[in-house]
């Protein structure tokens, strides 16, 4: 699990943290994997179905890719492949040939 603050935000709103908690649809049946706080409330990033390829995300994980991550020493390539390696495991769970 990586901890490192990845995701440049610039939406104001989202799913809060009080919300999921208090909406038996969401909470059954997603499981939070990134959260971030914004003027002291927490809120989700990325949530995933627990059954289904089902993934909600907050941000604009493109903009993972072109290079905004200067301050964090991070690089797009190391973004870009978790991304695609997450969305690759998944694809290979699916039994359906061509």
């Amino acid at each position: 699990m990586h901890t490192r603050r990845l995701a440049r935000h610039f939406h104001t709103y989202s799913v809060t943290l009080k919300t999921f908690n208090e909406t038996p649809g969401l909470k059954n049946e997603m499981i939070i994997t990134q959260t971030d706080t914004h003027k002291g409330v927490k809120f989700i990033d990325a949530m995933e179905h627990k059954k289904y390829a089902i993934f909600a995300i907050m941000y604009h994980p493109e903009y993972q890719i072109v290079g905004m991550f200067p301050e964090h020493g991070v690089t797009t390539d190391e973004i870009a492949f978790l991304n695609s390696l997450k969305l690759n495991r998944i694809a290979r769970k699916n039994k359906n040939r061509i």
